[in-house]
């Protein structure tokens, strides 16, 4: 496996704060705290020990899994892309899901096992 980097690791929490702060500020206080609690969960990976990896890929899945097509979070996030209310509010959403999902990917990549 490559290696994580664990400011990648801090990095991504900052993220998932960031997006539970859009969530809360877009009044889905139940998606904030979901993604509150992945935040708290993804800042007690240290990497101490191997079986953490194995925490980080299963917290990536279930944070991949909240966006799926059938997901109610895609509802909230496609609503926000298409408010005219509070668009500040909106675009601070997107902008964090953005970040978030891009962090995601490079975390995802970064567990990948290669086999040659």
């Amino acid at each position: 496996m490559t290696g994580i980097e664990i400011w990648k690791v801090g990095e991504f929490a900052a993220a998932l704060h960031r997006f539970a702060g859009g969530l809360q500020e877009f009044d889905e206080p139940e998606w904030a705290r979901v993604f509150f609690h992945f935040e708290t969960e993804c800042r007690t990976i240290r990497f101490h020990s191997p079986s953490e990896r194995t925490q980080l890929r299963t917290l990536l899945a279930n944070i991949r899994s909240c966006f799926s097509d059938s997901g109610s979070l895609r509802d909230v996030t496609v609503r926000a892309g298409l408010l005219d209310g509070n668009r500040e509010v909106s675009r601070e959403l997107i902008s964090a899901q953005t970040d978030l999902m891009r962090l995601l990917e490079e975390l995802d990549r970064s567990t990948v096992k290669f086999i040659h």
